[in-house]
């Protein structure tokens, strides 16, 4: 948790500079007639990430419903405990160490940074999502040669590559599958498991927790509001903590 509170504390700020930069685009945009020459037309990956961002911020503020916060926020919570970050982090650490050899094999003409991204895709797909394909990854394009004579066709498939270091890719592809594909992710996957199991037995604490991290920014900011609006807080007035049912409050 603590980039958990964080990120909840300094929400609205967030969510304000969203705003703000929002309607700069939206004022910049306007002058433009056709929607070929808009700001979001000729930057579509701006537009997908301020749209991203919409919805993680709704989705986010789902979580303050009852139903669904006790439920959602101990998912949240154990997949930032200390124990599900440091093997996250070698994982990542293992993925850029297999993308790092593979990339040093002669497969690519290029590396710009569409080479870079399909191979780091390629070991990506191997070892965190098991999905891969042999001769993808060695870059072998099967090549169909033959000849026609009459109605008959006489032909043959022709597998392109230098053997020398697909031998290596073919021992390395093994080891990878078996050690982190296998291996690593089913262990985080049991990790994880266990840690939303825990979290489960004190989701109440945890739900509250988030609660009130939620509302201490927005507790501040009223008498702040209050006083530059010329106003006063009545304590007759203020909001007072209703408990409705004393169990959800606590856990068993």
């Amino acid at each position: 948790g603590i980039c958990w509170n964080e990120w909840h504390s300094h929400r609205d700020q967030f969510q304000s500079l969203q705003s703000f930069v929002e309607r700069r685009i939206e004022m910049w945009w306007r002058p433009h007639k056709t929607h070929e020459d808009s700001y979001f037309a000729t930057h579509p990956n701006f537009l997908a990430l301020l749209v991203l961002c919409r919805w993680t911020m709704f989705i986010s503020s789902l979580q303050l419903i009852d139903m669904i916060g006790r439920n959602v926020v101990p998912l949240a919570h154990s997949v930032t405990r200390p124990a599900s970050v440091v093997f996250m982090l070698f994982l990542t650490m293992s993925l850029f160490a297999t993308f790092h050899a593979y990339f040093v094999f002669p497969l690519y003409r290029k590396t710009d940074l569409d080479s870079v991204l399909e191979g780091f895709i390629d070991m990506f797909r191997l070892e965190m999502l098991s999905d891969f394909d042999l001769a993808e990854l060695q870059h072998m394009h099967q090549n169909i040669s033959g000849k026609v004579s009459g109605s008959q066709f006489e032909g043959g498939i022709e597998d392109s590559g230098n053997q020398q270091f697909h031998q290596g890719i073919r021992i390395g592809f093994v080891i990878i599958s078996l050690s982190l594909s296998v291996v690593a992710m089913n262990t985080y996957i049991g990790l994880l498991g266990e840690l939303y199991s825990e979290a489960v037995k004190k989701k109440n604490q945890i739900y509250n927790h988030y609660l009130a991290a939620v509302m201490w920014p927005h507790l501040y900011m009223r008498p702040l509001l209050l006083h530059l609006c010329g106003g006063r807080a009545d304590a007759e007035s203020e909001e007072k903590w209703h408990v409705d049912d004393p169990e959800d409050q606590t856990d068993s």
